[in-house]
């Protein structure tokens, strides 16, 4: 059943099956990324280089967008594997489940598209 939960929590949010398996570090890198990936990361990488044309920008956002699916089910595939060699908890699972509840609402909050326009410093990727 412990692989059932990882699974359903590794689709849910990537890093929350490492919490559920006791690998807290990894696990937070894993959220920490998830939820900061496309809000923050990326428009500052954004403004870090500087594009000057927009499809430069939009090849830069697919790429990333690439990178962040593949990191997802790295994350997703090393929590299944995790699970088949981890002692799980009633309350461990259920501490998962709600941090993989608010790390979704918090990603919801954090896609403005004010937030992503400050922190990229253009208002031409939305288009």
């Amino acid at each position: 059943m412990s692989i059932v939960y990882a699974l359903i929590l590794g689709l849910l949010v990537s890093g929350s099956a490492q919490i559920f398996n006791g690998e807290y570090l990894k696990g937070s890198i894993f959220v920490a990324f998830f939820l900061l990936g496309k809000s923050t990361i990326l428009p500052l990488l954004i403004r870090f280089f500087n594009f000057k044309e927009k499809q430069q920008v939009l090849k830069f956002i697919r790429n990333f967008n690439i990178l962040y699916v593949a990191f997802s089910i790295a994350a997703f595939i090393d929590g299944i594997v995790g699970a088949f060699n981890t002692e799980h908890s009633l309350k461990l699972t259920i501490i998962s489940l709600v941090l993989a509840i608010l790390v979704i609402n918090a990603a919801n909050q954090l896609k403005s598209k004010f937030i992503v326009y400050s922190l990229s410093g253009r208002d031409d990727i939305f288009d």
